[in-house]
């Protein structure tokens, strides 16, 4: 412990005026005239005056006050053992702290962000005089002070940062530098530029950092947990959900689902470590439906299953998954993760129709639409159909790109020719990204362009159209059936018959080239053993290719009982995670693209109703409205004007980024010294413990005074 302002120690001199003070306030003898001796003839007058001081404890109490407050001006502060660099000479500064999540993280019982406000304190007081200084934070939309000689304005900002509530986004250090080197950008002469980036020794804090930025601008890191990793503490051991997810449980019921979440127990692998027992709870519509246990040592992860029965198929549910008991844990924010979930998804499915009708009958589509609408099967889909004609659906992506294809679940090519190269390419991506893939083939499907430019998408190459039955030398056509389902296969998980389709008469099919280095599976099967269904899985998503048509054209698949759960099935599998997860998608900071222009109403889960208009000016695409009022993680729901279904409204959640939980030190070393740069140690304040007890001191001062004042007025009345 030391004073940065010994200085002011002199005062302590004063402590003598508050003795001086009460000797002087000491009462007067007063001289009562008695009448008994008044004729008495005076002796030698003696006046006995009391040495004893009247309140002891207000005077020692007034003493510890001045005492206090002399040494809090005095500034003491304790050393670390850490230290940062300043540049000797005046130059142009920015202080860049860092806002991300992770600062959350509690060492010694405080955040770094409390940290990193205590090292800005020490930083501002080493900074040689005449130097211009900033501020600004990671945070896109956080607090930033224009260069200045007062460096009293970068204090306040540090302050109020320190003390408010920040967002919890994942803003890294690295791309906040164009934005702080914009500060710098007005820098007149030869000055030198610096950035004094302030964080924690994480790979998405100062792990990243270079040493310097465009310009010649040097950037000099400060860490706010040094003495933590020089005392090789395990405050960086905590526990957090990295992942939850959900899908429905067929198996065991129509409104079952399973909820999974992943555990992992961040910190060092050490021998010594003791495993941590740590209780996960499930909560629907804040009800808690389930509970259960995990051990967990350090550096290792656990996935944890949960089942429930919905009694409300009809709605979203809102589902949390946190850990219980975890009040000690030093990083609070992923101990829970929020997610939508019901009985059965409600996929987007975008429908290409490659071969229109004006006869409905006759339309490509027509069996297909009425098959994924309908209800009667005993687990009925909830899906969404769009159309598109094959020239608009191809200057979409041109036009947009992934874009095009965000909100889509499922993708149906029905006898749709080949798309271009470029547009196949926007469709790879989005299936490597969870998007499903259905291809249904027809008289349109040239299976030489297939093959050359769907190459790595199709389960197999195509080989060419045949007539079942069809031989050398035979006229006559004859049909092919379709053997049983094969149940073992995920899209029929729970299906406990075949879908009798075995009265289907098809006369023309689609034949494939084997490869046995593809890894797929044959979902159902014409009785002479050729695909009819064929499926495989690429990156995150799935693509099902039909080699028949989906209208009548090649036979009357159609018309049979076991085309519409078929069809429901089909797209539920294809649809997968990406229907049943699309709203868990958002993190802290990311802006939700609403699907058309405005006005919007979104419900936050503080309870707030936000009006959102559209379009929004600056959106990546011209026409589109964007809700960015996504700093806090929780459940939102979007309101259509018009839209009076309960269900009728567009969910999705946000949550924060996953990384942020990694809380791995990387071993980030102090800038080198050099002759431009000065090592000064870092210091911990202790004045603000000292101001607060002076306040203190201050109201028990007012309180002995009140009581004096009222034990006098009872003297004087008797």
């Amino acid at each position: 412990m030391s004073l940065l302002s010994p200085i002011f120690l002199l005062g302590l001199a004063g402590l003598a005026l508050p003795i001086v003070a009460h000797f002087w306030g000491r009462e007067r003898p007063r001289v009562v005239p008695f009448a008994a001796i008044r004729f008495l003839q005076a002796a030698e007058a003696r006046i006995t005056q009391r040495k004893k001081i009247r309140d002891p404890w207000l005077l020692a109490l007034r003493l510890l006050l001045l005492l206090t407050m002399i040494v809090a001006i005095a500034r003491p502060v304790s050393w670390t053992s850490s230290t940062l660099n300043v540049v000797r000479e005046p130059h142009d500064a920015v202080i860049l702290v860092d806002t991300s999540a992770s600062m959350d993280l509690r060492t010694a019982g405080r955040s770094q962000r409390y940290h990193a406000h205590n090292r800005i304190l020490a930083l501002v007081d080493a900074l040689p005089a005449g130097t211009r200084l900033g501020f600004i934070s990671s945070d896109p939309h956080g607090l930033q002070v224009e260069i200045t000689d007062i460096h009293g304005r970068v204090l306040e900002a540090s302050d109020q940062w320190a003390q408010g509530t920040p967002r919890l986004g994942n803003w890294t250090l690295t791309d906040a530098l164009p934005a702080a080197a914009a500060l710098l950008s007005g820098s007149e002469g030869s000055r030198l530029r610096v950035i004094y980036a302030i964080g924690d020794s994480t790979a998405r804090g100062l792990g990243t950092l270079p040493p310097s930025f465009e310009g010649g601008i040097r950037v000099l890191p400060v860490a706010t947990d040094l003495e933590d990793a020089a005392s090789d503490k395990s405050s960086r051991d905590h526990v957090g959900i990295s992942a939850v997810s959900w899908e429905p449980d067929l198996e065991l019921s129509s409104r079952a689902i399973r909820v999974h979440a992943t555990l992992f127990r961040h910190g060092p692998k050490r021998e010594d470590n003791v495993p941590t027992s740590v209780t996960a709870v499930l909560e629907i519509d804040d009800a808690e439906v389930a509970r259960a246990d995990v051990v967990l040592i350090p550096g290792h992860e656990s996935t944890l299953e949960f089942s429930h029965t919905l009694d409300d198929l009809e709605h979203q549910h809102a589902a949390v998954v946190r850990l219980s008991g975890m009040e000690q844990d030093p990083l609070a924010f992923d101990n829970t993760r929020h997610l939508w979930i019901s009985a059965h998804a409600r996929p987007e499915i975008l429908i290409v129709n490659g071969d229109p009708s004006e006869q409905r009958a006759n339309d490509e589509v027509f069996f297909l639409g009425a098959a994924a609408g309908s209800t009667s099967t005993n687990t009925p889909t909830r899906i969404q159909l769009r159309g598109t004609a094959p020239g608009q659906f191809e200057r979409n992506l041109r036009e947009h790109g992934d874009e095009s294809l965000r909100e889509v679940d499922v993708l149906l090519l029905a006898n749709v020719e080949a798309l271009q190269p470029e547009s196949i390419q926007v469709v790879r991506r989005r299936i490597e990204q969870g998007m499903g893939l259905w291809i249904t083939v027809g008289g349109r499907v040239v299976p030489s362009q297939y093959n050359e430019r769907f190459a790595d998408i199709l389960p197999l190459p195509l080989r060419g159209t045949t007539y079942a039955n069809s031989a050398p030398g035979r006229t006559q056509i004859g049909n092919e059936g379709i053997a049983p389902v094969v149940l073992g296969h995920p899209i029929f998980s729970g299906q406990g018959a075949d879908l009798d389709l075995g009265s289907t008469r098809t006369h023309r099919m689609m034949l494939l080239e084997p490869d046995a280095r593809r890894p797929t599976q044959v979902a159902v099967a014409f009785n002479n053993g050729a695909p009819a269904l064929i499926t495989r899985e690429l990156g995150k998503g799935r693509v099902a290719l039909l080699t028949t048509t989906i209208d009548r054209a090649w036979g009357d698949l159609p018309l049979r009982p076991g085309f519409v759960p078929l069809v429901q099935q089909t797209l539920a599998w294809l649809a997968g995670e990406a229907a049943q997860q699309k709203s868990a998608r958002l993190r802290v900071g990311e802006s939700y693209r609403l699907p058309t222009e405005g006005p919007y109403r979104v419900s936050t889960p503080a309870g707030d109703l936000l009006s959102v208009l559209g379009p929004t000016p600056g959106a990546p695409v011209a026409g589109q409205t964007l809700f960015s009022e996504t700093h806090a993680p929780g459940h939102y729901e979007i309101h259509r004007p018009g839209d009076h279904e309960k269900n009728a409204a567009i969910p999705f959640v946000v949550q924060v980024d996953p990384l942020e939980s990694d809380t791995h030190r990387l071993p980030i070393a102090e800038a080198p010294s050099d002759s431009a740069t000065l090592p000064i140690d870092v210091h911990q304040p202790r004045w603000r413990t000292l101001l607060w007890l002076a306040v203190l001191l201050v109201a028990l001062e007012s309180l002995l005074r009140l009581i004096r004042a009222r034990g006098s007025a009872v003297n004087d009345r008797k």
